[in-house]
């Protein structure tokens, strides 16, 4: 939506106030439909080095139930501008587990993935959030809702081809090439400090939580009278463990018991122990030293794994 001139302001800005390295990593989210070959070209002279385009499929029976405007041809015409354009850090977004009446083949989506030799694909489940307009027509019978089955036989095609295919799976949902793990996206698992900038945006320091106001009149406002309008939110030593819990079990990495007695203290190393161990027996979670990972079955159950693994309200330690 932006244009290539507020993009460059938006990095010339960015320059002046913050020291970027040469190898910073800087990422534009772009919709098929908008990805012209001459706006791309102009997003990297502007200093765009990496593109993440919301192709989600190619095929257009699922594109239609998602409500996408482009078609399956535009969105393998924009892997291909991208790449004319330049851009040799491209990621681009994959749904699967559609009703099985829309739902194409996935080897095909795969495939066309590949053929366009991509460097990052993310892989995501559909999932109806409540309150949204593809929950709200399912609850009205107006949608077929997802088909969970078939998510599950996706899922385990996309790991499988993409690994043959040489693609790293380091994060539940994210593929990458070697040497091209989303540096962005990392920082999260990682449970690294970050700065949202905007209205609307989040911020993250490790200790306290922050989000911007998403009036953007308000937003303006505070920032000129130095007094941002946000909400705060500070962590407690539950939630710092819950959330290292949650980020670091979803990546290839796992959790590392060091880090947590480092960082928590011997009763959160102890709990965690206790609890990990019946997901061992289980086959969900594999260790390596002080390493915890997924299986291939936990990769299936990631949230059922971590709720037996962060701490409730009725388990304060």
């Amino acid at each position: 939506m932006l244009s290539v001139s507020q993009v460059s302001e938006i990095l010339d800005k960015l320059n002046s106030v913050f020291f970027l390295h040469n190898n910073s990593e800087i990422t534009f989210e772009v919709n098929p439909d908008d990805a012209t070959p001459e706006y791309l070209r102009s997003l990297k002279q502007a200093g765009i080095n990496r593109l993440s385009i919301g192709t989600q499929s190619f095929h257009n029976s699922e594109l239609e139930y998602l409500g996408r405007t482009h078609s399956a041809e535009t969105s393998i015409k924009s892997v291909l501008a991208a790449k004319y354009a330049g851009f040799d850090n491209v990621s681009i977004d994959i749904i699967y587990g559609l009703p099985e009446s829309v739902s194409g083949d996935p080897n095909y989506n795969i495939e066309q993935a590949l053929i366009a030799d991509v460097q990052h694909i993310s892989a995501y489940s559909l999932t109806m959030e409540p309150g949204t307009i593809l929950a709200n027509l399912a609850e009205k019978n107006k949608m077929l809702p997802p088909d969970e089955e078939l998510s599950v036989t996706h899922f385990r095609l996309f790991m499988k081809l993409l690994v043959e295919a040489g693609y790293e799976h380091y994060e539940i949902s994210n593929f990458a090439k070697q040497g091209y793990r989303s540096k962005h996206n990392s920082a999260y698992w990682q449970n690294k400090a970050y700065l949202g900038l905007g209205a609307g945006a989040h911020s993250f320091d490790q200790d306290r939580r922050f989000i911007n106001t998403g009036i953007i009149t308000e937003y303006i406002r505070g920032i000129l009278n130095d007094t941002p309008s946000r909400e705060t939110e500070v962590l407690s030593i539950n939630d710092r463990y819950n959330d290292y819990i949650i980020t670091t079990i979803r990546t290839s990495d796992g959790c590392n018991l060091k880090d947590i007695y480092n960082q928590f203290g011997e009763e959160f190393g102890s709990y965690f122990l206790k609890n990990i161990q019946p997901l061992i027996e289980k086959q969900l979670i594999i260790s390596e030293d002080s390493h915890y990972f997924l299986t291939e079955n936990g990769k299936l159950w990631t949230d059922s794994v971590s709720e037996k693994l962060i701490i409730d309200a009725d388990h304060m330690l």
